[in-house]
């Protein structure tokens, strides 16, 4: 047991119609005009959120959040004009729904690790292992439609 993860990249989302979309190549340093939404210290992307930005010359954010709270990043990013820095998969259905847009800025480098994590000194009950495989099959579907990398 112990940490089960797959790799997803890493998307900047906003509200349709935010400022940036005008851009059609926008520079990711931009992103410090506006709130940032980013995982927290202990979150699983957090390191790759931080190579990322770091890797486009950007340091500290003016005004940023740290929140692991997906309810709490939809709202708050559907209406300001933040900007979240999460797993795609996290907002996947966000995006296709049109609630949120993916801001185009290249993110393809920042394939980052997302997972269940298990306690590793009890066993993995039935129902448990049921969904990890369901998750793992799931993960597997979502790497053969998009680019993503499965480990």
């Amino acid at each position: 047991t112990g940490v089960q993860t797959c790799a997803l990249p890493i998307s900047l989302v906003a509200r349709p119609g935010h400022p940036l979309m005008a851009d059609k190549n926008p520079d990711i340093t931009r992103i410090r005009e506006f709130t940032v939404l980013v995982p927290p210290k202990h979150a699983i992307i957090h390191p790759t959120v931080d190579k990322m930005l770091i890797a486009h010359g950007i340091g500290a954010l003016p005004d940023r959040i740290e929140t692991v709270s997906t309810s709490f990043g939809r709202a708050f990013t559907r209406e300001t004009d933040a900007i979240w820095i999460i797993s795609n998969g996290a907002v996947a259905s966000d995006i296709a729904d049109g609630h949120l847009v993916e801001l185009p800025i290249d993110t393809s480098d920042t394939f980052g690790p997302v997972g269940l994590t298990t306690r590793i000194d009890s066993p993995i009950s039935p129902p448990v292992e049921m969904l990890i495989n369901a998750v793992r099959e799931e993960a597997s579907q979502h790497h053969a439609t998009h680019s993503g990398a499965v480990t």
